[in-house]
């Protein structure tokens, strides 16, 4: 019988990982943004407005003065978690909707689209 025993330097293990993960935490969380800037600029089925056309109940919001894709941020990553923020006061009534009007999710979209397409890339396996 072989018996192997491995001892890790916290310290050392959490560098490492780190200096993996930080770069595709980054890159997904850009991703999700870019995803999130398309699905806005994309073509829309709801009522019309003139020039604009508004975005149906279940479409990802429609642009209209450019407010809330400049409210889009950067990602902010540490060790091992990544904020995305989208700081337009109206986002999260957008997102999730209200009593009032029916949601235009764009956010969980464009995060769900890049985790699909990460989770092909590496064959199908794992949670992202």
């Amino acid at each position: 019988m072989i018996k192997l025993n491995l001892k890790f330097s916290r310290i050392t293990f959490r560098r490492s990982i780190t200096r993996v993960t930080r770069p595709l935490i980054k890159k997904f969380l850009d991703d999700v943004a870019d995803r999130m800037r398309a699905l806005m600029r994309g073509p829309k089925s709801g009522r019309n407005y003139g020039l604009y056309r508004a975005s149906a109940p279940g479409e990802a919001p429609g642009v209209r003065t450019g407010t809330l894709i400049r409210s889009i941020g950067r990602p902010a990553v540490s060790d091992l978690r990544g904020t995305l923020r989208v700081t337009a006061p109206y986002a999260a009534f957008l997102e999730k909707g209200t009593n009032k009007m029916a949601a235009r999710p764009f956010a969980e979209v464009a995060a769900k689209g890049v985790a699909d397409e990460m989770r092909r890339s590496f064959g199908g396996r794992g949670r992202i």
